[in-house]
């Protein structure tokens, strides 16, 4: 997996949430003969603490699988490719970058003379 450079995170069925996983701590861990097919973990969030599974694609736009014996799939992916898991592009601020500066000396500006 690692020479393949396959994509790995952790799907949780509690809660919903992705997360990524370290494929080389995880050889550094528990060696290279690891299978990773049936494996689950604990989930990351604290609240939540659910069941993980391991799911994998080889590439970022390719259909991820759940790495379970007998090809059952437990998180119900439908064709989510890894891709689909990546935050959104955060927008632009209006005004721009120094716009938002400004906004900020005044605001301080503001309440400094009013105390």
């Amino acid at each position: 997996m690692i020479e393949n450079n396959i994509i790995l995170r952790v799907g949780c069925i509690d809660c919903g949430h992705f997360f990524d996983a370290d494929l080389l701590a995880l050889y550094r861990v528990r060696g290279g003969e690891f299978s990773l097919i049936g494996q689950t973990c604990t989930c990351r969030l604290t609240i939540c603490r659910g069941t993980g599974y391991f799911v994998a694609a080889r590439s970022m736009n390719e259909p991820l699988s759940t790495l379970t014996r007998g090809g059952n799939d437990p998180l119900n992916l439908g064709g989510l490719n890894a891709a689909d898991l990546e935050p959104p592009t955060p927008p632009e601020p209006s005004g721009g970058r120094h716009g938002s500066v400004s906004r900020f000396v005044h605001h301080i500006a503001t309440r400094a003379t009013a105390a």
